[in-house]
C-alpha cells in the first residue's frame, strides 16, 4: 500500500502599484501605494537596471506604501512591483511608466535681497542635472551640476554683478536633455548705478540761492548807511582788544582844544609885548 503525504503550497497574487498611475507625472521623490500578498515583503524596481528603489512590508490588509528616501532623476521612468513570501522565491507585477518632472528653485538669495557683486547662489533641482544661473538679459552668469539629493550651490566667479536691480533664473537640464526654467528671484547689488547722477536736493538748492532775509537786510543798510558802516567797521576792529567805539573820539576831541587853547595864548603875550 502506497502512502500519500499531503503537500502545502502558498499562492502569491502578483503586486499592483495603484499610484502614481501609469503614464502619470509625478515629482521626483514620490510614494509608490498598492497592494499585495499580506505580510510579504514588498519592493519597487527599477525596470532598466532591475535595482530595487525602495523596499516595504505590505499591511495585514494587503495594502503597501513605499516611500523614496532619495530623489529620482528626471525624465521617464519605468518600474514594476515585486513582492516574495516566506523568503521563498517572488512574484513581479506589472511594469508601469511615469514621468518624473521637476523645477529648480532658488533658496538663497531670497526673493528682494541685497547680494555682493559676487554672489553664491543655492537651490534644488534634479537630482544630478545641470543647473545655469541666468541673468535679466539671458546670458549665463554660473553653473553647476545637481547633487544626488538634487542640492546645488553656484558661485558668481567670472563676471561681478553691476550695481542695481537683477533678476536671477535657474534653468535646469536633465540627464535625459530635458530644459525647465525655474521662478526668477529679484535681487539687488549696492552701489551707484553706472550712468545715473543723483539729483540735488531742493531745498538745499532754494537755501543756498536765496539768501536769508536778514542778511538781505543788513546788507542793505550797510550799503546805503555811512554811519552803519562805520559803527560796524569800528566794533569789529576793536573787539580784541576790548576797548569801546567812543573812547578814542574823546581822546581826539580833548587834544584839539588844548592846542586851540595854547595857540590863542601865544597871541595874546605877543600882542602885549608889541604895544
Amino acid at each position: 500500500m502506497v502512502t500519500r503525504e499531503a503537500m502545502g503550497w502558498t499562492v502569491i497574487a502578483a503586486p499592483v502599484i495603484i499610484s502614481p498611475a501609469d503614464g502619470s507625472i509625478t515629482g521626483d521623490r514620490p510614494v509608490f501605494t498598492g497592494t499585495g500578498y499580506p505580510g510579504a515583503d514588498i519592493s519597487i524596481v527599477h525596470g532598466r537596471s532591475g535595482l530595487p528603489m525602495c523596499t516595504t512590508k505590505a499591511e495585514a490588509d494587503g495594502t503597501f506604501s513605499c516611500p523614496m528616501d532619495r530623489p529620482l532623476m528626471v525624465g521617464s521612468l519605468e518600474v514594476f512591483p515585486s513582492v516574495s513570501a516566506n523568503g521563498v522565491g517572488s512574484v513581479a507585477g506589472k511594469m508601469i511608466t511615469i514621468a518624473v518632472e521637476v523645477s529648480p528653485t532658488i533658496l538663497r538669495p531670497a526673493q528682494g535681497a541685497v547680494v555682493p557683486e559676487f554672489p553664491v547662489i543655492e537651490g534644488t533641482a534634479g537630482a544630478r542635472s545641470n543647473v545655469a544661473i541666468e541673468d535679466e538679459h539671458g546670458a549665463t552668469i554660473c553653473s553647476t551640476v545637481a547633487d544626488e539629493m538634487g542640492i546645488f550651490g553656484c558661485a558668481v566667479l567670472d563676471a561681478a554683478l553691476t550695481p542695481g536691480p537683477h533678476t536671477l533664473t535657474p534653468v535646469q537640464t536633465s540627464f535625459a536633455g530635458i530644459v525647465v526654467r525655474g521662478a526668477a528671484a529679484s535681487v539687488t547689488v549696492p552701489g551707484t548705478v553706472p550712468g545715473v547722477t543723483p539729483s540735488a536736493s531742493p531745498s538745499a538748492s532754494t537755501t543756498s540761492a536765496t539768501p536769508a532775509p536778514s542778511a538781505t537786510k543788513t546788507q542793505t543798510t550797510a550799503a546805503t548807511s555811512p554811519a552803519a558802516v562805520v559803527k560796524t567797521g569800528t566794533t569789529r576792529a576793536l573787539a580784541a582788544t576790548g576797548a569801546t567805539g567812543t573812547t578814542p573820539i574823546l581822546l581826539v576831541g580833548g587834544l584839539l582844544i588844548l592846542l586851540g587853547a595854547a595857540v590863542v595864548v601865544a597871541r595874546i603875550r605877543r600882542r602885549s609885548r608889541d604895544h
